[in-house]
């Protein structure tokens, strides 16, 4: 018969373990994470009866590790050990079903104590178990790299996670085509050599013509010109741009102010029917600033704001459902940055500032004007961003090496590699303990 003699701390282990030795000989014994045959065999060479003689220690790093006993004969001095048959299957069951399954619950987000708390019911292992098993391999898991093109669009981005209360720089440079990253690393810092090194890493040509879009910092088209000579179109998002406009106004900032505001967003997208509802309410406002009750135009002002929300909300979804909101022709960009230019003396300081920015990059900034293959914005490696690593998982990793395996991870469940079941639960059971009846 077969023997498994386990502790008290492995006992649930043991319907897992009998039905793999079912194929092994009938006198074979699993004791103390040794496994041997009761009865030791004859020598192979002179016939004699062997004698037991320790065991081997068979290891799959990370994964699992199997003892299998040895043989002595006394008799011409014979060494030989217990077929690795066994060891074999487990390695192909952990490999094959266990592991991927794993790393598909991972690759939702769920905490390692979930998944330990899951596998209770399946196949009992401990977190620190299943943590290994699901991160061996991942740092050494080539990911897909884009398709070679005669033109290259990539995206360039930062974010700034935290690894064990440290701050972290993510760069990542995005085939804005295909969406596969050419590099995604973590370094501590940022400056121009840390992204000149990054984009050399990133096996990028620097001799083809290729178009990059980056947020606006002015550091960036040095850096691209020292890389890539005049073989490049630098293309700043205009969403970043957006972005500090709005940053230049107070959050509850007056209607004369909003539509301050809407004028330099209009620049770049068209945005005549805010600024026309907004204009048809300026005369209200300067009426009851004028009548000097505070408490009565905060009303009106909180009630106004409101309705503006409303509109914004619709003509946003109207957009959406255009897929894109409409962007200025070069022409119009010209009219509309030429208008508030006339009037730049009359601004704020920080307004001035952001004026005088948007004229100094103004050819860079109007690049899309000349193809619609330049892409406006890096939204593209923004979703990107937050679909590996949103705000909530920024500071929960550890280790430099635990954020780099999860960000694999989450790329592999974006690009389908978890989408094709081979086996359901049901079968791999069927296969490991021989008991659902599988037609």
């Amino acid at each position: 018969m077969i023997s498994i003699c386990p502790t008290l701390y492995n006992f649930q282990s043991v319907d897992t373990f009998f039905p793999l030795m079912k194929g092994f000989p009938k006198n074979c014994v699993l004791n103390d994470g040794v496994f041997y045959s009761e009865q030791a065999p004859c020598c192979p060479v002179c016939g004699g009866q062997m004698v037991h003689n320790g065991y081997n220690i068979h290891t799959k790093k990370n994964v699992c590790q199997l003892k299998l006993g040895k043989y002595h004969c006394p008799h011409c001095h014979k060494n030989i050990q217990e077929s690795p048959d066994l060891f074999r299957k487990l390695l192909k069951f952990f490999e094959g079903h266990l592991i991927p399954f794993l790393r598909t619950i991972r690759s939702e987000k769920v905490a390692y104590g979930g998944i330990e708390n899951i596998m209770k019911s399946i196949f009992p292992l401990s977190k620190d178990t299943i943590y290994s098993l699901i991160n061996s391999g991942i740092g050494a898991t080539t990911l897909p790299k884009p398709e070679d093109r005669p033109v290259q669009i990539i995206g360039y981005d930062e974010q700034f996670p935290s690894t064990g209360g440290k701050q972290r720089v993510r760069i990542a440079i995005v085939d804005l085509i295909s969406g596969i990253p050419y590099i995604d690393n973590i370094v501590d810092s940022k400056n121009s050599e840390t992204i000149k090194s990054i984009f050399l890493q990133a096996g990028l040509s620097f001799t083809k013509p290729t178009i990059v879009v980056t947020d606006i910092d002015h550091s960036y088209p040095q850096i691209l010109h020292d890389l890539f000579g005049d073989n490049f179109i630098h293309q700043p998002c205009l969403f970043h741009l957006q972005k500090l406009i709005c940053k230049s106004f107070r959050k509850n900032c007056s209607i004369n102010d909003e539509l301050l505001k809407y004028k330099f967003l209009n620049v770049f997208y068209n945005h005549d029917k805010e600024i026309e509802w907004l204009s048809s309410h300026i005369e209200t406002e300067d009426n009851l600033v004028s009548t000097g009750d505070k408490q009565k135009y905060r009303h009106w002002l909180f009630s106004i704001k409101s309705e503006f929300r409303t509109l914004c909300n619709d003509l946003k979804k109207s957009s959406n459902k255009k897929n894109r909101r409409q962007v200025r022709t070069y022409c119009d960009i010209v009219e509309h940055l030429l208008d508030l230019m006339e009037n730049i003396e009359k601004y704020s300081p920080e307004l001035q500032k952001r004026l005088k920015m948007m004229d100094k990059k103004f050819i860079d900034l109007t690049n899309f004007c000349e193809s619609q293959n330049i892409p406006t914005t890096n939204n593209f490696i923004e979703n990107y961003f937050f679909r590996t690593l949103n705000t909530n998982w920024k500071k929960r990793m550890r280790t430099d090496e635990g954020l780099i395996n999860h960000l694999k991870l989450q790329f592999m469940r974006i690009q389908g590699y978890f989408s094709n079941v081979d086996m359901t639960i049901t079968k791999v059971l069927h296969e490991l303990w021989n008991v659902f009846p599988i037609k």
